[in-house]
């Protein structure tokens, strides 16, 4: 009996795989090329108002929308955002990461990001406008963190912070798009 719950619980295991893997390919599809519409927010700098009119105008953007249900610190990982931007601009890429927050409390998210020394602007996002606008995918878990070129068009999808393939995607075409100029109409 033991042996058929394992064989059971395996099949299961296989099936979910699949279907998620599935539905990932279906939204790497739908989302590619894609342009990200983003609405009139309000960018602050470490708590204070900012405009910041050139955000959008760089050869690629990074942008990392966080709806912060649950563990605040847990979603943002901003010492690791941090390193990554600081390795990106190292190599002279014009590359911005906007970082999108959607949160019942601003205050915690400020201290935060005091706390880890995360010295880039922050779009707050109050009512969930950016998500209401681009309809992000949700299954088969938040996919809330996308590769843009110039124009707002979904290069890649996926948190480079989390997964090292991911990053690695994410480093070239940033990398050979900047080199051969492949991006920049």
């Amino acid at each position: 009996m033991k042996f058929v719950c394992i064989i059971l619980l395996y099949i299961f295991v296989l099936i979910s795989c699949n279907t998620r893997r599935q539905a990932l390919k279906k939204i790497l599809k739908e989302w590619t090329n894609r342009e990200i519409i983003f609405p009139n927010l309000e960018t602050k700098y470490m708590g204070k108002d900012t405009i910041l009119p050139n955000m959008l105008n760089h050869e690629f953007k990074i942008l990392h929308y966080i709806d912060t249900i649950g563990c605040t610190n847990c979603h943002l990982q901003l010492f690791d955002w941090k390193l990554y931007m600081k390795e990106l601009k190292s190599s002279s890429i014009d590359i911005a990461l906007i970082f999108v927050v959607f949160t019942k409390n601003y205050e915690e998210f400020e201290i935060i990001q005091r706390n880890n020394h995360f010295f880039y602007p922050v779009i707050y996002d109050y009512n969930g406008l950016l998500n209401k606008k681009n309809q992000f995918p949700t299954y088969p878990y938040p996919l809330h963190t996308f590769l843009l070129d110039r124009n707002n068009k979904v290069l890649a999808i996926g948190n480079p912070i989390n997964n090292e393939s991911i990053r690695n995607i994410f480093d070239k075409i940033i990398y050979f798009g900047s080199i051969f100029g492949i991006l920049s109409t």
